[in-house]
């Protein structure tokens, strides 16, 4: 009677309410004899823990995207040089100083929208295609600032 308890209390409630054949017997009884199988193995979903990690992920992707395009406008269309680090504007000179704004702002944009179209893509597919998809637009994006460093701030 304990090993039924135990072994109700072990299942997520998710695979409870399927009534997973793994976990059930051909007369649909538990069956005590078999090995315990976790819900994740059995039909590819993900535990309580890992689907809570998983939103917590989502939402700070989301924050952290808007974050930099918030930065990127900041830096881009009101030139708000000063929110960058001091050693990547201080030998900027003032005519040069709006084409850095420029393209360091469409860098950093560039960088959160990989983070929203990692997300997004992540959403539909389910793959690791947006991983893929963020790691292009964080190369892209920090190509631009480097550029945007080397050319104007010597």
């Amino acid at each position: 009677m304990s090993k039924l308890i135990a072994r109700r209390h072990i299942l997520p409630l998710r695979c409870r309410i399927k009534r997973c054949e793994t976990h059930l017997g051909k007369q649909g009884k538990d069956n005590l004899n078999m090995p315990m199988i976790s819900c994740a193995e059995v039909s590819g979903e993900v535990g309580i823990y890992g689907g809570v990690f998983m939103f917590l992920g989502f939402i700070f992707s989301i924050l952290l995207g808007f974050f930099c395009i918030w930065l990127g406008y900041k830096v881009w269309f009101k030139e708000q040089i000063t929110l960058l680090h001091s050693s990547r504007y201080t030998k900027v000179e003032e005519k040069n100083k709006k084409f850095f704004c420029r393209t360091s702002g469409f860098g950093i944009i560039l960088i959160g929208i990989a983070f929203l179209a990692c997300d997004i893509v992540f959403l539909i597919t389910f793959s690791l295609w947006s991983l893929l998809i963020m790691i292009a637009g964080l190369a892209a994006g920090i190509a631009i600032l480097v550029y945007s460093d080397r050319k104007y701030n010597r």
